[in-house]
């Protein structure tokens, strides 16, 4: 009966342990400041194409007369090894200074540099 109760005490402490165990890594892993992979933008997922374009969006929203009344109707993303570079078309309907709600598209190019972002040559018809 005794070697019985000792088992068991000796299963809960080891469970006790392996718990306290997995705490610790747990909480060593979530610490700020360890370094982590750095995100590679260099490719054609589809994460990485609607980040740019997101990206190119805000840009376009930041310069608009009303921003508030800028309507997505489409895009496309693709990344162009040769530039380094997400090449960006979208289009959308804003109001102009008129107020006049008007139907223009933009193209622009997106670089990810580390943890920088840059927007270059944006063009709008």
């Amino acid at each position: 009966m005794e070697n019985n109760q000792t088992s068991k005490k000796s299963n809960t402490i080891r469970r006790i342990i392996i718990f306290g165990i997995a705490i610790i890594i747990g909480v060593v892993l979530a610490l700020p400041g360890r370094e982590s992979t750095p995100e590679n933008y260099n490719d054609n997922s589809t994460t990485h194409q609607i980040l740019a374009k997101n990206y190119f969006k805000d840009y376009l929203k930041d310069n608009l007369k009303d921003a508030k009344s800028y309507e997505e109707v489409s895009y496309f993303s693709e990344y162009n090894p040769a530039k380094g570079c997400y090449e960006v078309t979208l289009k959308y309907r804003a109001n102009n200074s008129f107020g006049a709600k008007v139907l223009e598209q933009a193209y622009g190019d997106v670089y990810f540099d580390n943890d920088r972002v840059s927007i270059r040559n944006v063009r709008t018809e």
